[in-house]
């Protein structure tokens, strides 16, 4: 199985079978923050409005503040290995080997990776309209919006 790996700007992100993220300077290979939070061996990762997002085996994503290397969130919901990560528009988009992708909104956990200090707010969750990703995918999709506070699901199946 590969490792994910992601360049921005001059550090590079790379996944790991030993259950970590570790960040290095591109051009001198210091390592510069080992990021350890998973209970098994990471499958994606991406970067995004100073947060670093990883995917693991664990069936669960984690966003990282890349400034302090704190874990700011778990995101819980699939059953199996996260198999990719995409954000567009503030929503993180997962998908697993249990068949479903699931959005969460991310808009505060960004905003607050790149302004430092503020107070944490709960994520309110956004549903998409529907078929606006239909384009984008050629099988269907099994799909729930995240709502966190009241804990309500919402299923939406894409085409």
């Amino acid at each position: 199985m590969s490792q994910p790996m992601q360049l921005v700007n001059r550090r590079l992100y790379s996944g790991s079978a030993d259950r970590t993220v570790k960040c290095w300077l591109a051009d001198t290979g210091e390592r510069v923050w080992t990021f350890k939070a998973h209970k098994h061996s990471v499958s994606t990762l991406k970067y995004h409005a100073g947060i670093l997002f990883t995917g693991s085996g664990d069936a669960c994503v984690r966003a990282f503040n890349t400034k302090t290397g704190i874990l700011q969130r778990v995101f819980r919901g699939h059953k199996l290995v996260i198999n990719c990560i995409q954000i567009h528009n503030e929503l993180l988009y997962t998908a697993s080997h249990d068949g479903t992708l699931r959005i969460w909104d991310v808009r505060p956990l960004c905003k607050r990776g790149k302004r430092r200090g503020k107070k944490e707010r709960s994520l309110q969750g956004r549903s998409p309209q529907r078929g606006s990703l239909s384009r984008l995918f050629n099988n269907k999709v099994g799909c729930v919006v995240h709502r966190e506070g009241g804990g309500e699901q919402e299923a939406v199946e894409l085409m």
